[in-house]
């Protein structure tokens, strides 16, 4: 018994930080995927968002067009943030100013990830992520 407790304990601990590095917000919002005490995602892709401070954007490297449901976090050196694209293919994210790593978690089906990373400051707000659909990047 105390063996599957342990189990179970580790696997908890393990999906936390897989989702977003865990912990609660001092917002207090229960919607919140992220460990940040600063920030919390706007609504997911939401495009009536009048003033974000961070927005992660992806797009299609033909065509540019928006990509929505993929899946982004934008990250400091102690806490990372989750957020998917929407509609519009942008995540907003409600966060301090400081110097953040945006990075695509998960692409649809018919895209392929990307490992690039990119830098925001407080100068510098905007990611922009352009994926290839499946099978047709010339890499």
């Amino acid at each position: 018994m105390k063996n599957k407790f342990t189990v179970l304990i580790v696997m908890c601990l393990a999906i936390t930080l897989l989702l977003g590095c865990g912990g609660s917000s001092k917002s207090g919002n229960s919607n919140n995927t992220g460990n940040s005490a600063q920030a919390q995602p706007k609504a997911e892709g939401a495009s009536t968002t009048t003033d974000p401070k961070y927005v992660i954007q992806v797009q299609d490297a033909d065509d540019a067009t928006p990509i929505p449901g993929v899946k982004v976090q934008l990250c400091t050196d102690t806490q990372c943030m989750m957020g998917q694209t929407g509609d519009d293919g942008a995540a907003y994210f409600d966060a301090e100013p400081a110097d953040y790593t945006a990075h695509v978690l998960k692409a649809p089906a018919e895209y392929e990830g990307t490992s690039e990373e990119l830098t925001l400051s407080a100068d510098v707000r905007t990611a922009t992520f352009a994926l290839h659909k499946a099978g047709t990047s010339s890499r």
